[in-house]
């Protein structure tokens, strides 16, 4: 097995993304439902991350700064930049924190899989980098399989869950 399997509790934590292009919107977005304190740092934004500032980004438009990772949770390059990238990877190892580069998911230290949310059901699916496309075939084949009724049925099962203990 080449990657650790975790969920993670980044509620109210602070995460990082640089790059503010539609890779850097994706992962700003996936943050924000998972109720990170989300910061995009960019000398531009582009109209894709407005959805994100919407939703409570903090969005900085500058060039990146080594500092920026400070006390962040994760952190992720995602510019168009491939030396950039792996400058910002380079300081968040410096500071122990955990960088998913979006263009050298090889280079990173954790890779994101193809998830199918349903509530709290989550299903999540990884070829470890090796066929996105398989990943993705495997997503949609659980998004038919698990219907929008297991949020209810999951609901359901937490409060006889609750009941019982």
């Amino acid at each position: 097995m080449k990657y650790y399997p975790i969920f993670m509790d980044i509620k109210d934590r602070e995460c990082l993304v640089v790059g503010a292009g539609p890779v850097g919107a994706r992962k700003a977005l996936g943050l924000l439902r998972a109720g990170a304190k989300v910061i995009v740092v960019s000398p531009g934004m582009t109209p894709k991350m407005d959805a994100a500032r919407q939703k409570g980004a903090i969005c900085l438009e500058r060039p990146y700064e080594p500092a920026d990772v400070r006390d962040k949770a994760l952190v992720f390059a995602a510019t168009s930049d491939s030396d950039l990238n792996r400058r910002i990877l380079a300081d968040a190892q410096d500071r122990g924190i955990f960088c998913n580069v979006a263009d050298a998911p090889s280079a990173s230290d954790f890779i994101l899989p193809s998830v199918v949310e349903r509530g709290d059901l989550i299903l999540a699916v990884s070829t470890s980098g090796n066929s996105p496309a398989l990943a993705r075939t495997i997503k949609q084949q659980l998004e038919a399989a698990f219907g929008p009724e297991y949020e209810t049925i999951l609901r359901v099962f937490g409060r006889i869950r609750q009941g019982l203990l």
